[in-house]
């Protein structure tokens, strides 16, 4: 059973009271300097017990302050788990616009920043485990590896190129990312 402060500080306080009535009882029989002596012992071992208490309260701070942090913390990463998904879409509409009007420097550019992204989230340690789970990610990746592989051959002449396939695999990884913030936001990965 534990006691709660209130209770504790009542029976040391009564504590403090015995001893203090005791050592009066007993004043005819002691010389000042052992009175003293006595009373500084009871104030010294009431000091003692105070600061086992405060050092308890410290410790129970620090507990709830750890909590604290740790939860800042979490709900700081899956902000950032979220704004990377939310840029990484973002990229990828970016791409499909530069492809719609034929520049495709850029679009090559922004698909190697998009391919950059989706490995940073594929590390996602909140992540990991639901990319593990269904092991399309690395998919997405490579499939991206190659269309840059291909834009890059298609841009030297060496042969033609079919932007349906990029589209389709650009679409499926924006509906992937989509599915999987979406899971971070309402399933709490």
């Amino acid at each position: 059973m534990r006691m709660n402060r209130k209770t504790k500080i009542s029976i040391g306080v009564i504590i403090a009271c015995v001893l203090c009535i005791t050592t009066y009882s007993f004043r005819d029989e002691l010389n000042i300097i052992t009175y003293i002596s006595i009373v500084g012992s009871y104030a010294s071992l009431f000091g003692i017990w105070l600061s086992y208490e405060q050092i308890k309260s410290v410790k129970e701070i620090s507990k709830i302050t750890q909590q604290s942090i740790e939860q800042n913390i979490s709900e700081v990463n899956q902000y950032l788990s979220y704004s990377d998904i939310s840029k990484t879409i973002k990229i990828i509409y970016e791409i499909e616009n530069y492809i719609l009007i034929s520049k495709l420097e850029p679009a090559l550019i922004r698909m190697r920043d998009l391919k950059l992204a989706l490995i940073q989230i594929s590390q996602n340690g909140r992540l990991i485990k639901e990319i593990e789970k269904q092991k399309l990610l690395k998919t997405h990746i490579t499939n991206l590896g190659i269309d840059i592989a291909n834009i890059n051959e298609y841009m030297m002449n060496q042969h033609q190129l079919d932007f349906k396939v990029i589209n389709q695999n650009l679409e499926n990884a924006t509906t992937y990312l989509a599915e999987l913030e979406s899971k971070l936001k309402f399933q709490k990965l």
